[in-house]
């Protein structure tokens, strides 16, 4: 069904706003609404986070507009009962006002009493003035991002103050009209949802069928008659017959030189700079007002993260340069392909083994010498090469792919927000849609 206006417009004079149909009323969140949130911690400390006793709702508790219950911590039942005017009640509507600020939740299925940390509000509508779920439409659509945009007025709010909150003005259509805007709006989000979450879950495979690609060819070669042997490698298993083992320090040599970033111009690569799992170098940083050390590597080393976090981030440098010293440098002797080194070091069993290598509490890291000599299946150079080009073209029709499902993605989440945007100013008229 195509959706018509509505006849008659009026303006609102809200810049967030614009025209809204005659007939529907503006207001302010202050005059419409019951806005609670915890003042400060009152000395409570996340040391006091518990198992059991009343739930606690943060900012990271929402998701898809809902609380997930099984993430909540817990506080005791005397700090519970500090702030009564923050004890929630099942259909409140909740807003984040730190992090990232606007984030919305509607409280579902409470299992057991609840309050909130000091990073979120309470909102509850006050004389029956309008329906919770409306309101969760109206903090979902574009007039409360660009309210947000307009308090900036230059400045970064890293905050959503309750004065602030308060000076919303929204639309208000009638009673009925809001039910039928907020089941017109469940529904067709809904069916996006599912196409995304399609489209979502179908990325997810495409990234496992491109590490199982990877795995499997660098291991097992692309003749699929070859005779295989046994490695004595507990984490690879069998591999061509004509394939060499051989540990990393017998075919590369580590590159250790060292810099000042502030005394050398060129190129500097970040972990931040590497694609985890792609091979892909996304960007380049400056050197410039970089301080610290750094180490140098040539066009064609391998670099590789040894922390844990990041192992998956592996490139071939297309350039001279600069990088932390987060990444191992390999430089691959006369008999060994870089490229083939990369994807053989993407593999998912070398690096779900060099996970298991890994040291340290705060931020793991492989040790460079105990990584050196690990143990690696090479082919002779011109298979290296075939495998390498093989993988080239392959990965990238996965990655061509995914690059057009996300394109999608961005398009249906852009419709998405237009459609809740169009709906809750009134710029459509969906009452016959819902009839």
């Amino acid at each position: 069904m195509k959706l018509k206006h509505y006849p008659k417009y009026k303006e609102s004079k809200v810049q967030w706003i614009g025209e809204v149909p005659e007939g529907w009323d503006i207001n302010k969140i202050k005059r419409t609404t019951y806005v609670k949130g915890r003042i400060g911690w009152q000395g409570l400390s996340t040391e006091e986070y518990q198992d059991i006793g009343a739930f606690l709702i943060t900012g990271t508790d929402f998701t898809e507009g809902e609380i997930d219950w099984s993430s909540c911590n817990h506080v005791s039942w005397e700090r519970y009962k500090e702030d009564p005017y923050i004890h929630i009640k099942e259909n409140d509507l909740l807003i984040t006002k730190d992090g990232t600020i606007g984030k919305v939740a509607l409280v579902k299925n409470m299992p057991d009493k609840t309050t909130l940390n000091s990073g979120v509000f309470v909102t509850r509508p006050l004389n029956k003035k309008y329906e919770t779920q409306h309101m969760y439409w109206i903090l979902n659509s574009l007039i409360f991002e660009r309210f947000i945009d307009f308090m900036k007025r230059g400045a970064t709010i890293l905050h959503l103050y309750q004065e602030t909150f308060e000076e919303f003005v929204f639309p208000i259509p009638s009673k009925s009209e809001q039910i039928q805007i907020s089941s017109f709006l469940d529904t067709k989000t809904s069916e996006i949802d599912s196409i995304l979450c399609k489209d979502k879950q179908l990325i997810e495979l495409l990234k496992e069928k491109r590490i199982a690609l990877i795995n499997h060819v660098v291991t097992k070669g692309l003749n699929p008659k070859v005779k295989l042997k046994d490695s004595r490698i507990e984490w690879i298993g069998e591999v061509p017959e004509g394939w060499e083992i051989k540990k990393i320090k017998n075919f590369t040599t580590e590159k250790r030189n060292k810099a000042t970033k502030t005394n050398d111009s060129g190129h500097f690569i970040g972990l931040e700079n590497i694609e985890s799992m792609s091979g892909k170098l996304i960007s380049y940083n400056s050197t410039e007002n970089l301080e610290g050390e750094s180490l140098k590597f040539k066009k064609g080393n391998v670099l590789f993260c040894k922390l844990r976090p990041y192992l998956a981030k592996v490139i071939v440098s297309d350039t001279d340069g600069f990088c932390t010293t987060e990444l191992i440098i390999y430089e691959c002797d006369e008999k060994t392909n870089p490229v083939f080194l990369k994807y053989r070091l993407l593999s998912n069993g070398y690096i779900e083994y060099v996970n298991s290598l890994t040291d340290g509490v705060k931020m793991p890291r492989a040790d460079p010498i105990q990584l050196s000599n690990i143990k690696l299946p090479l082919p002779p150079l011109p298979e290296q090469l075939q495998i390498a080009s093989y993988l080239d073209k392959e990965t990238s029709k996965i990655d061509q792919t995914i690059k057009k499902i996300e394109e999608k993605i961005t398009l249906m989440e852009e419709y998405k927000k237009s459609l809740i945007h169009h709906v809750v100013t009134g710029k459509v008229d969906v009452r016959e849609a819902v009839a």
